[in-house]
């Protein structure tokens, strides 16, 4: 009987009976025994069992109601069964300690997974400032790509650019990143990013001048003969992301 589950199974998953039997340390001598209605040992069993992925006692006696248990849960099954009632005992316990370590495991292992890193987006940063102080020029020319923290305001920006000087403290500070939308216009009273005679700055719009939020430092005077250009409206301060 054993011989003919081994030579089922084996046909089953199309493997020929000899190969596995000499895989799992067997010899042909052991084949023509089984074949006459020899015992097989427990060790070739328990091998042959956990090649083929069967239950031990599938091969031995053709049962199939721990069929859905593999070759080495079965084999636990069996070597527990001789166990003393002492034994068995400690093994539960141990038993039930594995699994919640298991269970606390998988738990932090899901919570890892689930923890999202920040969104981000990548936009431009020119690399040469809109100055809050003295006035640097601004060329579109010169920009590099840089990845910042998605926000609504960064998710609304087109570009943003480094600012020098201290003339928009404290809102700004000097070192800054902001961000800027594009618009060729802006309200009063709004802090957007301007060419004034070809050099930038950042400054809050007041109509017929470009004022400073540091009392310390002048506005600039808009006259009618100036190339004033305004390069977009600033949103806030980039969050950069490494």
């Amino acid at each position: 009987m054993f011989y003919d589950n081994l030579k089922a199974e084996c046909e089953k998953q199309g493997l020929k009976v000899t190969p596995i039997v000499l895989e799992c340390g067997g010899t042909k001598g052991v084949i023509g025994g089984w074949k006459n209605g020899a015992a097989p040992r427990s060790d070739i069993v328990m091998k042959l069992a956990v090649r083929l992925n069967v239950p031990t006692d599938y091969l031995l006696f053709g049962e199939t109601q721990n069929s859905s248990l593999s070759a080495t849960e079965n084999e636990l099954i069996n070597l527990f069964k001789d166990l003393s009632d002492t034994d068995k005992i400690r093994i539960i316990e141990r038993a039930q300690t594995l699994a919640e370590i298991a269970t606390q495991k998988a738990a932090e292992e899901a919570t890892m997974k689930n923890r999202k890193a920040p969104k981000r987006r990548t936009m431009e940063l020119f690399d040469l400032p809109a100055s809050a102080g003295t006035g640097v020029y601004l060329s579109s020319n010169h920009s590099a790509p840089i990845s910042v923290l998605s926000t609504q305001e960064s998710e609304q920006a087109d570009y943003a650019v480094r600012i020098s000087g201290d003339s928009m403290e404290p809102r700004f500070r000097d070192g800054d990143i902001v961000l800027v939308e594009t618009c060729q216009s802006i309200e009063d009273g709004e802090i957007g990013i301007f060419i004034v005679n070809g050099e930038g700055y950042i400054k809050q719009y007041g109509g017929h001048c470009l004022i400073s939020l540091n009392p310390k430092r002048k506005n600039i005077q808009l006259h009618e003969d100036d190339a004033v250009y305004c390069r977009g409206r600033v949103l806030g301060i980039a969050e950069v992301v490494e």
